[in-house]
């Protein structure tokens, strides 16, 4: 039925037209409709016990559980990276050519000129040079050989391919598939380095600058909170760091949504605790990954098995292991250490140079060319500096970005022998080693619990990549980086848990800023407050946890908007859903109509608190507005004059307080949802106003989920932002044999027009989760099993 739904939207615009000369830069789809090779030869997989030759160098086997989960047992790492290669491909061949594709800037050979605007982005952004010198700096290493097997178990299965069996994508887009390469996989890193390290605090705060001066923007986003819970509490670093002088400077450069808006970032959550909290007196972990909702699903579970690796857990598509895992003996969980490994410089140019400590140097010139689909090919001139790539150019001056990146570096190698680890500080010793993007790693075992803030950091003064800097200077320039010892770290704290959700990682004591933009403690400090309420957690608590919806920033400063503004609800209607504000427990059930009316209120109150002196002329489409601030003025407390100013509405003749702007805001969020939802309040719930929904990564119509009631909201520990949220989830208790749970939105097999396409996405919006099953190679197993026998 799914392909009828695809076909829908497609009869608006003429479906002969469609079949016959495509649509919005989609090829024609009359092929896809053919019945002899179209969509319809992409029906369900059937899986059956066989002997396959899959070009192995020995014997191995794979075992199908009834997830379709494959366990992969290999004599050689060779066989199992080329085996999981195969299977990746067979299912999920689409999403890796996609993923791999941006960092190539090579979208628009795909899609046409819709995908332009993406590829001149990460064209300008280095994504070629970095997957080169990535290439380049592996070669000869075990790293790059597990590339290669994985590359080749990929093209085993593309070579088999015909035109009536690739899958179902490429006959919409009338392509055949490419072959995969270790450059390609190096490709689905960046991009995916990208998602998580890519950040533009400097650009927005530069652009505030412009028009509050420097002081203001200091004052008005101060770099740590005002109470947070940090991943290291009690990290200390003897270490004298200077304050860096801005020198006033201030770029003159306007800021474009086209540069901000991709720099969106992504969180997650992980906890553990230690046998002193759990009551089986073994360590628990857990973990779930807060990134965008697509289907196919960004993760792939599978297990695992050779003489030197021995994992269960998720991989991406596209690369060789697995990014989140555990074993018998030890396990790992990530979240987004949201650290600063992007800085941008204002250079002054002419011609090809610019100009340096009152030299002029030669810019590092990279021809490149996009090649468009059903247009002419694009020509550019791609100019690198000592400050990175620029992005940008006025008369006599450009705007460049420098990435961590471009110097060839990727969190590969880590991960590579995270895989290979079977204790715990071989677990750590992999950590140390890993570079980007920035991560919060759990180790565990049986006995100790650990977690770590790394990356590669560049060993800043204080403050400094708060804006755009001056690229005159080569002092503003990175020099050297930051040691793992000096990164904030924790091992068996004496409280029994560990914990990460985005936020800082040590406390004001620490003597380096990493990053401008860290997540406020509301899901940091909820999973600290249900950790250490009891002493006797089991691994089904934790999962009960990961759909916590308890929202922390509500609770904060609801009740003092609530009291500013009481007296002003007059009108029954309001006074009914105000009343019920104010019984609120906090929790955004799939029901919830507090949830979903706060949900709406926020946005138009911060808009109402902040637009009017930050939003300028032209509304600012991607907003950050200061998190601290606002919540101290939103809180109710009494304020210092300076900040109290910015609840007044310059725009108006009065001056405002907090009640009018928060009763004015109130009621036009009101008026707002009558005019969208009708007026009956009971209509409101957050399944009917905020419904969650997945859609397909081509953004092809039909393809994506249909929309489904949820809980949970960005400040709870289920992070669900309706289009975003937790796309994995895994809970492990390293009993004898371990115990694991594991769970995410989508489902194994990436063809659209297979039954299991979103086998996952009912129990997962449920909170509910499977049993996951690791094997060691002796289970007498029953049931809906298949086996594959692997022949060389």
């Amino acid at each position: 039925m799914r392909f009828f739904y695809f076909l829908i939207p497609i009869s608006f615009v003429g479906l002969v037209y469609v079949l016959s000369f495509g649509f919005y830069g989609v090829p024609p789809l009359g092929s896809a409709l053919n019945p002899s090779h179209g969509v319809w030869q992409n029906s369900t997989e059937r899986l059956e016990d066989s002997e396959v030759s899959l070009g192995a160098k020995s014997e191995g086997q794979v075992i199908w559980d009834p997830h379709r989960i494959p366990h992969i047992f290999a004599n050689s790492e060779r066989d199992l990276f080329y085996i999981q290669g195969y299977i990746h491909a067979m299912h999920r061949l689409f999403q890796m050519d996609v993923q791999s594709r941006v960092a190539e800037a090579r979208v628009s050979e795909l899609v046409g000129p819709k995908g332009l605007k993406m590829d001149r982005f990460f064209l300008k952004m280095g994504g070629r040079q970095i997957n080169t010198r990535g290439i380049e700096r592996i070669l000869g290493t075990d790293e790059y050989a597990a590339m290669q097997a994985y590359s080749d178990g990929v093209n085993a299965y593309i070579d088999q391919l015909t035109e009536k069996t690739k899958p179902t994508e490429y006959k919409f887009f009338g392509v055949f598939p490419e072959k995969w390469s270790p450059r390609r996989t190096i490709s689905v890193h960046t991009m995916m380095s990208f998602r998580l390290s890519g950040k533009s605090f400097d650009l927005y705060h530069t652009e505030l600058a412009q028009r509050l001066g420097l002081d203001e923007v200091k004052y008005l986003y101060p770099y740590f909170p005002k109470d947070f819970v940090p991943v290291a509490p009690g990290f200390r670093l003897d270490a004298d760091v200077p304050r860096y002088n801005d020198k006033g400077f201030v770029s003159s450069f306007k800021m474009k949504d086209e540069w901000l808006e991709p720099f969106s970032g992504a969180g997650s959550n992980n906890w553990a605790v230690g046998p002193s909290r759990s009551k089986s007196g073994k360590t628990i972990i857990s973990n779930d990954t807060h990134l965008r909702y697509l289907l196919p699903a960004l993760w792939y579970e599978m297990q695992l098995k050779s003489p030197s690796i021995d994992v269960y857990g998720a991989g991406f598509p596209g690369a060789p292991g697995l990014m989140i895992g555990f074993n018998q003996f030890f396990g790992w969980a990530v979240t987004n250490a949201h650290v600063d490994i992007v800085d941008w410089f204002e250079l002054k140019t002419k011609g090809q140079t610019y100009l340096v400590d009152g030299e002029w140097k030669d810019f590092r010139v990279h021809p490149e060319v996009i090649r468009v689909r059903g247009a002419s090919d694009e020509s550019f001139q791609l100019l690198e500096s000592d400050f990175g790539f620029v992005l940008d150019e006025a008369k006599d001056k450009a705007l460049a970005v420098r990435w961590l990146l471009h110097d060839g570096v990727n969190g590969f190698g880590a991960f590579y022998h995270l895989n290979r680890s079977k204790t715990f500080s071989e677990c750590q010793s992999a950590i140390a080693g890993y570079i980007a993007p920035g991560m919060n790693f759990i180790c565990g075992d049986a006995d100790n619990i650990s977690i770590k803030h790394q990356a590669k950091v560049p060993r800043r003064e204080w403050g400094q990549g708060r804006f755009v800097l001056d690229g005159t200077d080569s002092k503003n320039n990175w020099k050297d980086y930051l040691l793992a010892s000096e990164l904030p770290h924790i091992e068996n704290p004496a409280s029994g848990y560990v914990l990460s959700a985005n936020q800082h990682p040590a406390d004001e004591k620490y003597p380096y800023s990493l990053q401008w933009g860290y997540s406020p403690s509301f899901r940091a400090g909820r999973i600290q407050e249900i950790l250490a309420a009891k002493k006797d957690h089991t691994p089904e608590d934790f999962v009960n946890y990961h759909s916590d919806n308890k929202n922390g920033e509500a609770r904060l400063w609801l009740p003092g908007l609530l009291s500013s503004m009481e007296s002003k609800i007059t009108e029954e209607a309001h006074r009914s859903l105000f009343e019920r504000l104010k019984k609120w427990d906090y929790f955004v059930t799939a029901e919830s109509i507090e949830g979903a009316f706060f949900y709406f209120w926020r946005k138009n109150i911060f808009s109402a608190l902040w637009d009017d002196e930050l939003g300028g002329p032209e509304k600012r489409q991607v907003r950050r507005y200061p998190k601290r601030r606002t919540l101290e003025l939103l809180s109710g407390a009494t304020v210092e004059p300076r900040l109290a100013k910015y609840i007044d509405d310059v725009s108006t003749e009065q001056r405002e307080d907090l009640g009018d702007i928060g009763y004015a805001s109130f009621v036009s969020t009101f008026e707002q949802m009558a005019r969208k939802f009708g007026r009956e309040v009971s209509n409101w719930g957050l399944d009917r106003t905020r419904p969650t929904q997945i859609p397909h990564m081509g953004k092809v119509p039909g393809l994506g989920s249909k929309p489904f009631p949820m809980g949970g909201s960005w400040a709870s520990v289920n992070a669900n932002w309706s289009d975003r949220g937790a796309t994995w989830r895994m809970v492990v208790e390293f009993t004898d044999p371990v115990t694991a749970y594991t769970q995410y939105p989508g489902g194994q097999v990436g063809n659209p027009m297979d039954r299991d396409y979103e086998a996952f996405v009912s129990d997962w919006s449920k909170g509910k989760a499977r049993r996951s099953l690791y094997m060691t190679g002796g289970e007498k197993l029953a049931g809906d099993f298949h086996f594959w026998k692997v022949n060389p």
